[in-house]
């Protein structure tokens, strides 16, 4: 299962328009809650959440000129698509939950922009 949460302006934009309490900063505490990403920042990161958040265990063999491409054509590299900055390419991080220890092989390169 892949795992990106969106982009912290869309949680935002619900507020502006009308769900009050429903931006980024009052949703991040449910998110982080929800997750177990070893390794992230726990500013924007759960630690002991059910879902256990990583990069795949089997990237394809492709997966740096796929990498080196998207920068190429001008989107900047992130850290994170769920950290501190949303914005850029990385590798879409899956989720395993008990009893899957691991995620399985995939490497799929994903561009977020706002």
């Amino acid at each position: 299962m892949m795992h990106i949460r969106g982009h912290a302006l869309s949680y935002d934009a619900w507020e502006a328009a009308g769900a009050a309490g429903w931006n980024h900063q009052t949703l991040l505490p449910f998110l982080k809650r929800s997750e177990n990403a070893p390794g992230r920042d726990p500013a924007y990161r759960g630690t002991d959440g059910p879902m256990r958040v990583a990069p795949s265990d089997d990237v394809h063999p492709l997966f740096d000129a796929l990498m080196d491409a998207a920068v190429e054509a001008g989107h900047p590299y992130s850290d994170g698509l769920n950290g501190a900055d949303g914005e850029g390419a990385n590798v879409v991080v899956c989720v395993s939950l008990p009893p899957m220890p691991t995620c399985g092989p995939s490497s799929i390169v994903a561009i977020s922009r706002w």
